[in-house]
């Protein structure tokens, strides 16, 4: 029976130069730092969406009539009578709401859009007219809303001509939910969607609070919504002109994308080790070796202890 041993190799020789490496990991570094703060800037990417929105009001258009306003001391007082006979939580106008219903459309057409748009509202909180419309009963009132329908409606009075472009919108604030708001406009704006249902469109509704109009939804619950008489400032979605690639950005990438794998992949290689031949001792034949010892010499040459001349000569030498 014989056995053999392999003998390991001389230890691993170093690989290349760890300051290079170093270098490279640095460069890379700033490379990527560089691509981060470029990525972070939303104007380099606008090329890849292939199309940008921008919004530019659209005012509604009516004939623009002659006579006082709620800015007039004489007007509001007028008006300001008639407003212990409104009534809330109705779901039609009795003869009382009507006739300052009327009134405030009045307001309305006497004023641009534009103006209309610019003044300064007395609240844009929902809270304000569901709580206390009495306080706010004929005032200025402003809410952006998303209307989802849009439809004509007859006008009050048949006789005057400039009522013949009546319009109800219905919508809702994105942060009062589903809480519908009910706007009574003299026109639209030119290319405002009409329907008993439309995709959801960005206006501005600027007005006088009339009431607290009830209504059913279609589980037949009951609720109340703000009702508004005044103007829709509408923010159609435009497509803009595809903006250029950013190429500075594209090139960065494509060069730091196959710099950093090649060192990524010379860094888990590992350092480069040169071929060693590994060198096998002699087989050895165990029953000779149990024979004669180690160094070939019989087991015979031993002395009454067991060890060989040689080496109880050098025990006792020592």
């Amino acid at each position: 029976m014989a056995r053999s041993r392999d003998w390991r190799s001389s230890p691993v020789p170093p690989g290349r130069s760890t300051s290079v490496r170093l270098l490279v990991s640095i460069g890379m570094l700033i490379i990527l730092g560089m691509l981060i703060l470029q990525s972070a800037n939303p104007n380099n990417w606008k090329w890849l969406t292939g199309e940008e929105t921008k919004r530019q009001p659209v005012y509604a258009e009516y004939k623009v009539q002659e006579g006082p306003i709620d800015t007039d001391p004489e007007e509001w007082k007028a008006a300001a009578k008639g407003f212990d006979a409104v009534k809330d939580n109705q779901s039609h106008d009795d003869f009382a709401n009507a006739v300052l219903k009327n009134r405030y459309l009045k307001w309305v057409l006497r004023q641009k859009p534009e103006d209309l748009y610019r003044r300064k509202p007395e609240t844009e909180r929902l809270i304000d007219l569901v709580n206390r419309p009495n306080e706010f009963r004929g005032k200025l009132v402003r809410f952006r809303l998303n209307i989802k329908r849009c439809l004509p409606v007859p006008s009050p009075n048949q006789e005057v001509a400039d009522y013949d472009n009546l319009h109800e919108m219905l919508g809702f604030q994105d942060k009062t939910g589903l809480w519908i708001y009910w706007l009574f406009s003299p026109g639209a704006p030119t290319g405002f969607p009409i329907g008993e249902e439309i995709p959801a469109q960005t206006v501005d509704v600027v007005g006088y609070f009339h009431t607290l109009r009830r209504y059913r939804d279609a589980n037949e619950r009951t609720y109340n919504a703000p009702e508004i008489v005044g103007t829709a400032v509408w923010y159609p979605i435009e497509k803009a002109p595809v903006q250029p690639i950013s190429w500075p950005l594209i090139i960065g990438f494509l060069v730091a994308l196959p710099i950093g794998v090649l060192v990524l992949w010379k860094m888990l290689s590992g350092p480069t080790i040169s071929p060693v031949p590994i060198r096998h001792r002699a087989e050895v034949d165990v029953e000779q070796w149990l024979e004669k010892g180690p160094d070939g010499s019989p087991l015979d040459d031993l002395d009454d202890e067991g060890h060989l001349p040689g080496v109880n000569g050098r025990s006792r030498a020592d």
